[in-house]
């Protein structure tokens, strides 16, 4: 993995402009660096050496023993095999897509063999990572706010968004493992995480625009706090509380990814809110916990929102 992350670095140096390559140069937790994934970096990728050194290292995945791995093992290694499935899959195949129906189809068809299983990035995700955890919600428990202009417009976009739906739903329903089709006595299904690990959403590289950095989970013994760590970079980025000029009103904007797995992290507002300010840093957990436990009589609940997911296909490190 930290091979792959060398060869991604080096395609996007090449190509970077001298604002990036300074970027580039500074990356740590608050700091990330976006780049868009063209078409030349792809071909820059695969005529190089450290390529072709990385897909034979890649082939060896094929010999690793499942069962002998524990649920920490599993963990950390399933998600550094989905970044890997990630990167090697819109290298092989381009780009991923930019909307859902499109990131769906590039998700089903980028597989790894993996100890002589063969797993689509669907099925690791939902299969094995979130086999515990609660099905994506794509609305979300309460509408965020959407403007649009025109009856015709409209129409459109709640035809594709319901073909989506249904479309996802149905891989969910086919499947005991979340969103893949197997039987009752599928040989994965051992491998599936028991315990729901939230967390997880904010280490699992998607090439996008909201995407999380490409990391490596490094510590079995010490997963769950590499997870955190990342998971308070990420809602570093993502969350931050808006003030209404007029009325000072707060709206309590939050990532869309929240919103997808909106069980996973409370189920209603007030649980959320509060594991939120828990990942956050101490700037922002002030912040939190004066807008949600103020004692004042005549402050509002603050308003929350998401931030729209970007799907643009990106290279975030």
């Amino acid at each position: 993995m930290t091979k792959l992350r060398e060869i991604l670095r080096a395609a996007c140096e090449k190509r970077a402009s001298s604002a990036e390559l300074s970027q580039l140069k500074n990356i740590n937790a608050s700091n990330w660096f976006q780049m868009p994934i063209v078409p030349a970096m792809l071909t820059d990728i695969i005529s190089s050496s450290a390529y072709r050194s990385f897909e034979l290292q890649a082939s060896q995945l094929q010999k690793v023993d499942l069962a002998s791995l524990n649920d920490n093992e599993k963990l950390l290694f399933f998600t550094n095999v989905y970044n890997i499935t990630t990167v090697h899959g819109f290298i092989v195949k381009g780009l991923p897509g930019k909307n859902l129906y499109e990131r769906t189809s590039f998700m089903r068809s980028s597989k790894y063999n993996v100890g002589g299983f063969v797993f689509s990035l669907v099925e690791i995700e939902h299969g094995i990572l979130r086999a515990a955890s609660s099905s994506p919600m794509l609305f979300g428990p309460f509408s965020a706010s959407m403007a649009f202009s025109g009856k015709s417009l409209i129409l459109i976009l709640i035809a594709y968004y319901l073909l989506c739906i249904v479309y996802c739903l149905l891989l969910t329903h086919l499947s005991k493992l979340r969103f893949f089709v197997v039987i009752e006595k599928d040989n994965r299904l051992a491998f599936a995480l028991k315990v729901p690990k939230p967390l997880v959403s904010f280490c699992l590289f998607t090439a996008s625009g909201s995407s999380p950095p490409l990391v490596v989970l490094r510590d079995p013994m010490r997963v769950d706090d590499e997870m955190r760590r990342y998971s308070m970079s990420y809602m570093e980025k993502f969350v931050f509380i808006e003030t209404h000029l007029i009325t000072r009103a707060k709206t309590v904007w939050l990532p869309d990814l929240i919103r997808f797995y909106w069980k996973d992290f409370g189920g209603n507002r007030a649980k959320v809110l509060h594991n939120v300010m828990k990942l956050s840093n101490r700037d922002m957990q002030s912040k939190l916990d004066s807008v949600i436990n103020s004692n004042s009589s005549v402050t509002v609940k603050p308003k929350v929102n998401f931030v729209s997911f970007d799907w643009s296909e990106m290279i975030v490190m």
